[in-house]
Protein backbone atom coordinates (compact mmCIF):
# COMPACT_ATOMS: atom_id res chain seq x y z
CA UNK A 1 0.00 0.00 0.00
CA UNK A 2 1.39 3.53 -0.84
CA UNK A 3 0.31 6.93 1.00
CA UNK A 4 -0.91 9.23 -1.60
CA UNK A 5 -0.75 12.81 -1.09
CA UNK A 6 -4.36 14.54 -1.50
CA UNK A 7 -2.75 17.25 -3.75
CA UNK A 8 -2.19 14.00 -6.53
CA UNK A 9 -5.11 12.07 -5.40
CA UNK A 10 -8.30 13.43 -7.28
CA UNK A 11 -10.51 14.33 -4.34
CA UNK A 12 -13.40 13.63 -6.31
CA UNK A 13 -14.42 10.79 -3.89
CA UNK A 14 -14.70 13.42 -1.37
CA UNK A 15 -16.77 15.15 -3.39
CA UNK A 16 -19.23 12.66 -4.44
CA UNK A 17 -18.86 9.53 -2.06
CA UNK A 18 -21.39 10.66 0.25
CA UNK A 19 -23.41 11.98 -2.13
CA UNK A 20 -23.57 9.19 -4.42
CA UNK A 21 -24.38 6.28 -1.24
CA UNK A 22 -26.40 8.11 0.05
CA UNK A 23 -28.43 9.42 -3.15
CA UNK A 24 -28.29 5.86 -4.52
CA UNK A 25 -29.60 4.96 -1.37
CA UNK A 26 -32.66 7.14 -1.43
CA UNK A 27 -33.36 6.77 -5.34
CA UNK A 28 -33.47 2.99 -5.14
CA UNK A 29 -35.75 2.99 -2.27
CA UNK A 30 -38.69 4.65 -3.96
CA UNK A 31 -37.57 2.36 -6.97
CA UNK A 32 -37.96 -1.10 -4.83
CA UNK A 33 -41.39 -2.79 -4.81
CA UNK A 34 -41.93 -5.36 -2.49
CA UNK A 35 -41.62 -9.06 -4.48
CA UNK A 36 -44.25 -11.15 -4.60
CA UNK A 37 -43.42 -14.92 -2.92
CA UNK A 38 -43.33 -16.55 -6.43
CA UNK A 39 -40.58 -18.62 -8.00
CA UNK A 40 -37.10 -17.46 -6.37
CA UNK A 41 -35.21 -18.04 -10.10
CA UNK A 42 -38.25 -15.57 -11.57
CA UNK A 43 -37.95 -11.64 -11.22
CA UNK A 44 -40.62 -10.75 -9.00
CA UNK A 45 -40.45 -7.27 -10.60
CA UNK A 46 -38.16 -5.68 -13.92
CA UNK A 47 -38.62 -2.26 -14.76
CA UNK A 48 -37.22 -1.31 -18.22
CA UNK A 49 -35.33 2.32 -19.31
CA UNK A 50 -36.28 3.43 -15.88
CA UNK A 51 -35.63 6.75 -14.46
CA UNK A 52 -35.64 8.12 -10.93
CA UNK A 53 -35.18 11.81 -9.95
CA UNK A 54 -35.34 14.08 -6.57
CA UNK A 55 -36.25 17.30 -6.60
CA UNK A 56 -35.61 20.27 -3.66
CA UNK A 57 -38.31 22.29 -2.69
CA UNK A 58 -37.17 24.77 -5.04
CA UNK A 59 -38.18 22.58 -7.79
CA UNK A 60 -34.25 22.35 -8.96
CA UNK A 61 -33.10 18.92 -9.50
CA UNK A 62 -31.03 17.46 -6.96
CA UNK A 63 -29.81 13.89 -8.32
CA UNK A 64 -31.31 11.17 -10.84
CA UNK A 65 -30.77 7.91 -11.47
CA UNK A 66 -31.41 6.46 -15.00
CA UNK A 67 -30.33 2.81 -16.32
CA UNK A 68 -31.40 -0.05 -18.98
CA UNK A 69 -33.11 -2.08 -16.33
CA UNK A 70 -33.82 -2.24 -12.79
CA UNK A 71 -35.12 -5.76 -11.16
CA UNK A 72 -35.25 -8.43 -8.08
CA UNK A 73 -35.83 -11.57 -6.64
CA UNK A 74 -37.88 -12.70 -4.22
CA UNK A 75 -36.91 -13.15 -0.95
CA UNK A 76 -33.57 -11.02 -1.91
CA UNK A 77 -31.76 -8.14 -0.42
CA UNK A 78 -30.61 -7.27 -3.61
CA UNK A 79 -30.98 -4.86 -7.05
CA UNK A 80 -29.63 -5.44 -9.47
CA UNK A 81 -29.29 -2.78 -12.13
CA UNK A 82 -28.00 -3.01 -15.73
CA UNK A 83 -26.34 0.43 -17.13
CA UNK A 84 -27.04 2.80 -14.40
CA UNK A 85 -26.01 6.36 -14.87
CA UNK A 86 -25.97 8.62 -11.45
CA UNK A 87 -25.86 12.32 -11.54
CA UNK A 88 -25.65 14.94 -8.76
CA UNK A 89 -26.46 18.54 -9.33
CA UNK A 90 -26.13 21.89 -7.04
CA UNK A 91 -28.12 24.77 -7.75
CA UNK A 92 -29.18 23.09 -11.05
CA UNK A 93 -25.97 22.51 -12.27
CA UNK A 94 -24.35 18.89 -13.26
CA UNK A 95 -21.56 18.48 -10.78
CA UNK A 96 -20.70 14.50 -10.70
CA UNK A 97 -21.59 11.21 -12.28
CA UNK A 98 -21.03 8.00 -12.07
CA UNK A 99 -21.63 5.28 -14.74
CA UNK A 100 -21.59 1.55 -14.72
CA UNK A 101 -21.93 -1.64 -16.68
CA UNK A 102 -23.77 -3.41 -14.52
CA UNK A 103 -24.28 -2.82 -10.62
CA UNK A 104 -26.17 -4.05 -7.75
CA UNK A 105 -27.45 -2.73 -4.10
CA UNK A 106 -27.46 -5.03 -1.25
CA UNK A 107 -30.13 -3.24 0.85
CA UNK A 108 -29.67 -4.95 3.76
CA UNK A 109 -25.99 -4.45 4.09
CA UNK A 110 -26.34 -0.60 2.40
CA UNK A 111 -23.32 -1.90 -0.36
CA UNK A 112 -22.91 -1.31 -3.83
CA UNK A 113 -20.91 -2.83 -6.70
CA UNK A 114 -20.33 -1.36 -10.01
CA UNK A 115 -19.16 -3.75 -11.95
CA UNK A 116 -17.97 -3.51 -15.93
CA UNK A 117 -16.40 -0.26 -17.41
CA UNK A 118 -16.61 2.33 -13.77
CA UNK A 119 -16.47 5.84 -14.42
CA UNK A 120 -17.02 8.62 -12.00
CA UNK A 121 -16.47 11.90 -13.10
CA UNK A 122 -16.27 15.01 -10.73
CA UNK A 123 -17.04 17.85 -13.01
CA UNK A 124 -15.11 21.37 -13.31
CA UNK A 125 -17.01 23.80 -10.88
CA UNK A 126 -16.74 26.29 -7.69
CA UNK A 127 -12.84 26.70 -8.81
CA UNK A 128 -12.34 23.29 -9.06
CA UNK A 129 -10.68 21.19 -12.04
CA UNK A 130 -12.50 17.96 -13.40
CA UNK A 131 -11.62 14.98 -11.77
CA UNK A 132 -12.07 11.37 -13.22
CA UNK A 133 -11.69 8.04 -12.23
CA UNK A 134 -11.84 4.92 -14.14
CA UNK A 135 -11.99 1.31 -13.18
CA UNK A 136 -14.03 -2.21 -13.69
CA UNK A 137 -14.90 -2.54 -10.17
CA UNK A 138 -15.73 -0.02 -7.89
CA UNK A 139 -17.54 -1.09 -4.25
CA UNK A 140 -18.98 1.25 -1.49
CA UNK A 141 -19.77 0.71 1.97
CA UNK A 142 -22.68 3.26 2.89
CA UNK A 143 -22.56 2.63 6.55
CA UNK A 144 -18.87 2.57 6.81
CA UNK A 145 -18.26 5.46 3.99
CA UNK A 146 -15.46 3.31 2.10
CA UNK A 147 -14.90 2.86 -1.45
CA UNK A 148 -12.61 0.39 -2.95
CA UNK A 149 -11.34 -1.39 -5.93
CA UNK A 150 -8.98 -4.51 -6.43
CA UNK A 151 -8.82 -3.38 -10.13
CA UNK A 152 -6.97 -1.33 -12.51
CA UNK A 153 -7.54 1.88 -11.42
CA UNK A 154 -6.83 5.19 -12.87
CA UNK A 155 -7.04 8.53 -11.57
CA UNK A 156 -7.27 12.06 -13.62
CA UNK A 157 -7.11 15.63 -12.29
CA UNK A 158 -5.72 19.05 -13.55
CA UNK A 159 -2.51 17.21 -15.58
CA UNK A 160 -1.96 14.89 -13.58
CA UNK A 161 -2.49 11.03 -13.61
CA UNK A 162 -2.65 8.21 -10.71
CA UNK A 163 -2.38 4.18 -12.09
CA UNK A 164 -2.37 1.89 -9.83
CA UNK A 165 -3.77 -1.85 -9.25
CA UNK A 166 -6.46 -0.70 -6.68
CA UNK A 167 -7.70 1.84 -3.70
CA UNK A 168 -9.22 2.19 -0.57
CA UNK A 169 -10.42 5.60 -0.06
CA UNK A 170 -11.92 6.07 3.81
CA UNK A 171 -14.80 9.24 3.71
CA UNK A 172 -14.22 9.78 7.41
CA UNK A 173 -10.65 10.57 7.25
CA UNK A 174 -10.43 11.20 3.60
CA UNK A 175 -7.37 9.00 3.44
CA UNK A 176 -6.38 6.88 0.25
CA UNK A 177 -4.11 3.78 -0.27
CA UNK A 178 -3.54 2.78 -3.60
CA UNK A 179 -2.19 -0.60 -4.26
CA UNK A 180 0.42 -2.36 -6.19
CA UNK A 181 1.39 -5.75 -7.01
CA UNK A 182 4.82 -7.44 -7.25
CA UNK A 183 4.87 -6.92 -10.83
CA UNK A 184 3.61 -3.20 -11.11
CA UNK A 185 3.84 -0.04 -9.22
CA UNK A 186 1.77 2.53 -8.67
CA UNK A 187 2.58 5.52 -11.48
CA UNK A 188 1.97 8.91 -10.86
CA UNK A 189 2.25 11.52 -14.00
CA UNK A 190 2.18 14.99 -13.82
CA UNK A 191 2.40 17.43 -17.14
CA UNK A 192 1.73 20.59 -16.30
CA UNK A 193 -0.04 23.35 -18.54
CA UNK A 194 3.03 25.03 -20.48
CA UNK A 195 2.97 28.88 -19.68
CA UNK A 196 1.40 30.88 -21.50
Amino acid sequence: MLQASPRLFPLLLVALLAAITFGLESLIGWLAISPPPNSPNTEAYRIEDFRASEFGLDGQLIQRLDGKAIWQFPQQEVIYFAAPHYRRFEQGKLVGELTAEQARYHTEQKTAEFNGATRLVRHAHAGRPEAILETQALEVDVEKRVARSKQQSVFRQAGSTVESAGFIYHDATGQVSLSSRPQSRVKIIHEPKPSP
